[in-house]
């Protein structure tokens, strides 16, 4: 749908948290993780730009259109995106010029997050680490947005096919690891999305029909997918609004807590400190009185 302002609205706060959260891994020192979200930058970027053009010709007719040109500048900032990723893989990866955060990529491996193919393949790049794989993914997300932006069906197919295997391999991989609910709910998310764009891609990819559309009593929006497209991406909302509304809250008020080995939940009133390994006897008092959330560590795709 052509909601000019909301989307103004999230696609600036999307840019800002990206952003931040470039920055943040740059200050860390994480070299890998860096790379990969700034490439994650330019690519919100580009689409920011396209739907810019986008949805100001819907609801700006009185004006001159602009989503040629915008839609031209999307796709050159996709080709700088697409280049700074497979610059990693192709140049920095293989003559060893910088190596992620030893320290990042350790505590990954300990809460569990593997990628299951480094084992068979542990020469390629991509399958090194949780952190490569994750970049991987975004790779492919590009890739299917630069032919969605081009109307590139084979390229369509070639990416879209394994990002949509990639990310269900990340909520399968997170949901049997411990701790890693916070993740886990994120990535279920992640590949809901990842769902609704497939569907709206291809309704418009493989129709003739692409303008906007009531999505209520439209049969055009049916044919081209935008009716099944939108639920999904709403109810890949649904996920976050459990983390976020839900557990955190009950967390943060101490209505869950972890057991002493990690697995399930305590209750309020029992001991704290016992129940997390991570925290002394010392630290004991401070967490009895403000429970903590739980050791729940969040990778650095997120």
């Amino acid at each position: 749908q052509s909601w000019y302002y909301p989307s103004w609205v999230f696609g600036v706060v999307a840019l800002l948290v990206s952003a931040l959260a470039s920055g943040r891994q740059i200050r860390d020192g994480d070299f890998e993780s860096s790379w990969y979200l700034v490439a994650q930058f330019i690519w919100l970027l580009a689409n920011f730009i396209w739907m810019v053009g986008d949805v100001h010709d819907v609801d700006r007719p009185d004006e001159p259109e602009i989503y040629d040109r915008y839609q031209r500048i999307s796709q050159r900032i996709m080709e700088a995106g697409i280049g700074f990723i497979l610059a990693w893989y192709l140049i920095i990866l293989p003559f060893n010029l910088k190596r992620g955060a030893v320290n990042a990529r350790e505590e990954l491996d300990r809460l569990g997050l593997k990628c299951r193919f480094a084992a068979c393949f542990p020469n390629v790049p991509i399958f090194r680490s949780w952190t490569s794989y994750e970049g991987f993914h975004i790779l492919l997300w590009m890739i299917k947005d630069y032919a969605w932006n081009t109307e590139n069906h084979a390229l369509w197919f070639i990416s879209t096919i394994p990002a949509v295997l990639i990310g269900f391999d990340f909520a399968l991989t997170t949901a049997l690891a411990e701790n890693m609910i916070v993740d886990h709910l994120h990535y279920v998310a992640q590949f809901m999305w990842v769902g609704g764009n497939l569907a709206w891609s291809a309704g418009e990819l493989f129709t003739d029909e692409d303008e906007v559309m009531p999505l209520r009593g439209s049969r055009k929006a049916v044919v081209t997918a935008r009716f099944y497209s939108s639920w999904i991406l709403i109810l890949s909302l649904a996920p976050i609004v459990v983390l976020y509304f839900v557990w955190f809250l009950m967390t943060c008020f101490g209505m869950i807590l972890e057991d002493e080995e990690g697995k399930g939940c305590g209750t309020p009133g029992e001991d704290a400190s016992q129940m997390n390994p991570l925290h002394s006897s010392q630290d004991a008092p401070r967490y009895q009185e403000r429970p903590e959330m739980g050791e729940v560590k969040h990778s650095s795709g997120w």
